[in-house]
């Protein structure tokens, strides 16, 4: 598959700066916490523009071609972070891999061209999910818009495009009758890790997932799934 170079444009901390998806900060935490988040997302944002994914065109022979060029991802607003937990495939942390495979899905979104983008993720921790063998590797399916919508376009809350290299935890939906997963919900399903600590976006990540370890997470939903109705 012949790569094709692009101009860096802003994936997950970049695109989520210039739209004001900032770091949960204030909300959620003390003015101290607050002053130690938001520098290092700025810096976070800087590498994220200076590592954009490398963008490879899909092969009109790839099997992959037809089947995404069918697929519509849903978008539909996840109400609590318990319902984003309980309506997941698949929970992991792991490392988002910069290489990206695009692929044109026949249809325009405002002025652009939907696309679905494919990635892997290295799982390093199932946290729920998986079955009885756990996955080391996760394809993963976001959607996009090409060109790139200006930063004040509101599209960027609900197209993420191809994801910046680093880590993070995913809440993942199978896509049903493949082995790919997606975002449930784009940015709401996405918790980048710094310094061994999950960071909310604002006005789509939760607070409740903000600043917890990721054996605090594990806690947390295992203590979810506890008080579950559907576990009496």
């Amino acid at each position: 598959m012949k790569q094709n170079k692009r101009t860096p444009r802003l994936t997950a901390f970049g695109a989520a700066a210039a739209v004001g998806i900032l770091m949960m900060g204030a909300e959620t935490g003390s003015s101290r916490q607050a002053e130690q988040v938001r520098p290092q997302q700025t810096q976070t944002a800087e590498r994220a523009w200076q590592a954009a994914p490398a963008l490879s065109p899909a092969s009109p022979s790839d099997p992959l071609a037809e089947r995404l060029k069918r697929l519509r991802l849903p978008h539909e607003a996840i109400p609590t972070a318990e319902a984003l937990a309980r309506q997941a495939d698949l929970i992991v942390f792991g490392h988002l891999q910069s290489q990206v495979s695009a692929y044109p899905a026949g249809a325009r979104i405002g002025a652009g061209e939907l696309y679905h983008y494919v990635q892997t993720i290295v799982v390093r921790t199932v946290l729920r999910g998986g079955g009885a063998s756990a996955p080391s590797a996760v394809k993963l399916v976001t959607d996009g818009i090409e060109p790139l919508p200006p930063a004040s376009d509101p599209l960027n809350l609900t197209y993420t495009g191809p994801l910046a290299e680093g880590e993070y935890v995913f809440f993942l939906r199978r896509i049903p009758g493949t082995d790919l997963y997606a975002l449930l919900n784009g940015w709401q399903a996405l918790y980048p890790v710094l310094d061994g600590k999950l960071i909310a976006l604002k006005q789509n990540g939760f607070a409740a997932y903000n600043d917890l370890t990721i054996s605090g997470l594990q806690q947390k939903l295992r203590s979810s799934a506890a008080a579950s109705p559907e576990n009496p």
